[in-house]
């Protein structure tokens, strides 16, 4: 599910808001509008910086259809997908109901708690009481206000993209996001390739969307001055938001260890998170800025 516009709104009536306002921007004779239009229409529910964004991912969701392209995305001229909308659009009311319920129970929860959670191979049945790895970190990311942790050695594509989405959308409501990765300095290109491509189009995303100022990449990899080999790196897995609830497990940020192989972890909130997050900070702190950011 695309959660792009209910994050960027507080409250679920935007939605049918800011649907009618679309809808009214393309309702000349001609059945066309520019994408001026359609933010003017808008622009009372959504601040000025959400409004490429809008523009983007309503267009990803073929709701908008280009025809006639231009410099910047709010300059071209669009026809509407008057079912895709309705479609868009109810994805984003459900989206919505599910990110209140998140913050929600975020805020109901007692102070310390321990949740289990598991990536399963392919055969085996769910167990009751044992969340998916996967939902449980796109969880945390959704529910993030301020700031966000990814520690991973690797990524690859299919990583990248169970995040990637949740990862922007929290970026467009100010929350910085800091990741760590290991072996992603250009002499790691052929050893590690698929982290170091992964992350290279993560960064190209933010930076085309204009959110390069909320989201930094640094690698934690100690080598030896000599010879350059690897003296120690990075094994942790882990996901933090707002220093208040932490993902802990053996998953990295890949196809394998989110829906093939037999990961264990859990979902921590309490004053333990506090020694945690102290340890990633001095993490961060020793790690090097990613090369393809600089």
């Amino acid at each position: 599910m695309a959660y792009e516009l209910a994050q960027m709104v507080d409250k679920k009536d935007a939605i049918d808001q800011i649907e009618v306002g679309i809808i009214r921007a393309f309702n000349g004779a001609s059945g066309v509008a520019r994408g001026y239009d359609i933010t003017r229409e808008v622009s009372p529910l959504l601040s000025s910086g959400l409004h490429r964004a809008l523009l983007t991912a309503l267009k990803g969701a073929k709701v908008l259809t280009v025809i006639k392209a231009a410099p910047h995305i709010e300059g071209g001229l669009y026809t509407l997908d008057h079912q895709r909308l309705a479609a868009y659009m109810a994805q984003q009311r459900v989206a919505s109901d599910v990110i209140s319920e998140l913050i929600g129970q975020r805020k109901n929860e007692t102070p310390s708690s321990v949740r289990v959670v598991a990536t399963l191979p392919g055969d085996w049945e769910r167990i009751e009481g044992i969340d998916p790895t996967d939902e449980s970190i796109r969880r945390i990311i959704i529910g993030a206000q301020e700031s966000l942790w990814i520690v991973s050695p690797f990524f690859d594509d299919f990583g990248k993209t169970a995040i990637e989405e949740a990862l922007l959308a929290r970026a467009l409501r100010g929350v910085r996001i800091k990741v760590v990765g290991r072996q992603l300095s250009p002499s790691d290109t052929q050893r590690n390739k698929r982290s170091i491509e992964s992350l290279q189009m993560m960064a190209t995303k933010f930076k085309d969307q204009g959110l390069s100022s909320n989201f930094d990449i640094r690698e934690f990899t100690q080598r030896d001055q000599i010879t350059k080999a690897t003296s120690a790196g990075l094994h942790s897995k882990i996901v933090i938001a707002d220093d208040s609830i932490c993902y802990l497990g053996s998953a990295n940020m890949t196809e394998w260890s989110l829906s093939r192989n037999f990961e264990l972890g859990v979902i921590l909130k309490g004053p333990q998170l506090m020694a945690i997050c102290g340890l990633i900070e001095k993490l961060w702190d020793d790690s090097t800025p990613f090369a393809l950011m600089q």
